[in-house]
């Protein structure tokens, strides 16, 4: 009776933890993404600072999410823009709202450029700079070899013509997946469009297999975006754990600089188009966009935050699947605004580290360089610190000055990040706007 009474207990407390269990698990996942969000933050803060020598492990928890995002990513951009042109139905309006994305894309980081070349000149031309004996220094040799490989932009466009298309998207070539996707899109959209019956038929079933092929990638996007905290949880405690504090004192200034143009970007740019030109309420969008930015500032991943950015715009912003599916993984693709200001910001600040004035004409070349290097660095972190061998060099400011901003480069990185995000979303939007396809009654709820 006795050994009945103690089985029976041990039931009871095996039931009651796991009825805690799934109601923990119950409670997390009815508070939404921006809180969760929120409280992996500061978690990762407090593990940081009070549990420092489990920063390397932090890293890797985080690690685990990212690469299984980044795993989908080149069959989510695929998919995701093929899909949108096929079921367009019409090849005008695949053109024009490829077109139209590209030339704003372009406009934006042209224009983010030299905001950032006038400001940063501006203000490090007026403040003091530190003994460059004091700056802490890092090896470099791999960064300037990988620099020196990095042909720009036109090496960004040949990378795309290669041997085998599918090894280029196996290896996780985004750009090669996107021109493929276009191209497949439009051959598929002429099909089922055309007088040909059997090619409309044929047509049809493609557009049908690749959109049901779609719906299982997202099945699997939906399962990879509730681990998301789990990715910020784990970046910011080993942020917190492993960076020196006297580093990010000693380019406090210039981070300063950064951050500043990057929001004045966003305030002036990205501000300017949704209230001129989409006529939205720019701090509505922002309310709505910022669990977003939260997750790209904390990722620093403009790739991971693909699948979020495209439901937050589908299911709150009003942006229609058409034009989300097509505009945000190009956007990750091409669209690098803040890794354009970033450039400026450490190409001018390096160069009065080591006492050189810029004249009007390297001033020019550093934003135009900035332009175009953007456009082909990868959408992961700390990507840009390859290709900024590239710009230092056309201007002539040494390639070793990279090392200096080596240690704070991931701060910056997951602002700028931020700005991109940011950037792919208000395209989408007044995109959406020109195709007439937006809904402002959602965007306003």
């Amino acid at each position: 009776m006795r050994e009945s009474s103690l089985l029976l207990t041990t039931d009871e407390r095996g039931t009651n933890m796991w009825n805690m269990i799934k109601a923990g698990v119950r409670g997390w996942t009815s508070i939404s993404t921006l809180k969760q969000l929120g409280i992996a933050v500061v978690l990762g803060i407090l593990t940081g600072i009070y549990h420092p020598e489990i920063g390397a492990d932090l890293f890797q928890i985080a690690k685990l999410v990212i690469d299984s995002i980044k795993g989908i990513v080149v069959p989510l951009v695929f998919l995701g823009i093929l899909v949108s042109i096929v079921f367009l139905d019409d090849i005008a309006k695949a053109a024009r709202l490829g077109g139209g994305s590209f030339l704003l894309y372009t406009a934006t980081t042209i224009f983010a450029t030299f905001l950032a070349v006038l400001i940063a000149g501006f203000v490090f031309n007026n403040m003091s700079f530190p003994d460059m004996t004091n700056m802490p220094q890092s090896n470099t040799d791999k960064i300037v070899a990988n620099a020196s490989e990095y042909g720009g932009f036109w090496a960004a466009i040949f990378r795309i013509i290669t041997g085998n298309f599918l090894q280029a998207m196996v290896d996780g070539n985004a750009l090669t997946a996107l021109v493929c996707a276009f191209a497949f899109g439009i051959f598929i959209l002429q099909m089922k469009t055309g007088n040909d019956k059997e090619d409309r038929e044929d047509g049809e079933f493609l557009a049908k297999f690749h959109r049901a092929f779609s719906k299982v990638i997202y099945r699997f996007i939906n399962v990879i975006v509730s681990l998301m905290p789990f990715a910020v949880f784990g970046y910011v405690g080993w942020m917190v754990s492993t960076q020196d504090p006297k580093i990010f004192l000693t380019l406090f200034q210039m981070l300063a600089v950064g951050f500043s143009v990057l929001v004045l970007h966003v305030f002036i740019t990205y501000g300017g188009m949704l209230w001129f030109v989409a006529r939205v309420n720019f701090f509505t969008f922002l309310k709505k966009f910022f669990k977003v930015q939260l997750f790209a500032f904390s990722t620093a991943s403009s790739a991971a935050t693909i699948p979020l950015n495209q439901r937050t715009l589908k299911e709150e912003l009003g942006v229609s699947d058409a034009t989300a599916s097509f505009t945000v993984p190009f956007g990750a693709t091409v669209n690098m605004d803040g890794t354009g200001i970033a450039q400026c910001v450490y190409g001018i600040f390096i160069a009065h580290l080591y006492g050189i004035d810029l004249n009007p004409g390297q001033y020019a070349t550093l934003a135009v360089m900035s332009s175009i290097v953007s456009v082909g660095v990868a959408a992961v972190p700390s990507a840009s610190l390859v290709t900024l061998g590239v710009v230092l060099g056309v201007v002539g400011i040494p390639l070793e000055g990279i090392g200096i901003i080596m240690a704070t480069d991931r701060l910056l990185d997951m602002a700028r990040t931020a700005v991109n995000v940011t950037g792919d979303a208000a395209v989408s939007i007044v995109m959406d706007v020109i195709e007439g396809r937006f809904d402002r009654k959602k965007f306003n709820a």
